[in-house]
């Protein structure tokens, strides 16, 4: 599927990671999990993060569609021991 220019655009548009994190009103801690899970990338640019548009993009919609919701459910008491 070949991406138009405008797609191309928004696709690469970088946002500022701890900006992004701040707006989400979400801790770095549970964004580093979310960066181990690869549910997206960042990228280093002269030793600050970033993400990518559309990265934030396909997290948003895999939130909507109930996909992140198991992340972060701690097993039942009989689960634990």
């Amino acid at each position: 599927m070949k991406m138009t220019t405008a797609h191309q655009h928004q696709r690469n548009r970088l946002r500022a990671y701890g900006g992004w994190l701040h707006e989400l009103g979400i801790s770095r801690s549970t964004a580093w999990r979310w960066r181990q899970l690869k549910l997206f990338n960042t990228h280093r640019i002269g030793g600050k993060l970033f993400v990518e548009q559309y990265e934030i993009d396909q997290l948003y919609q895999q939130a909507k569609a109930g996909l992140l919701a198991h992340l972060h459910q701690l097993p039942s008491r009989k689960e634990r021991g």
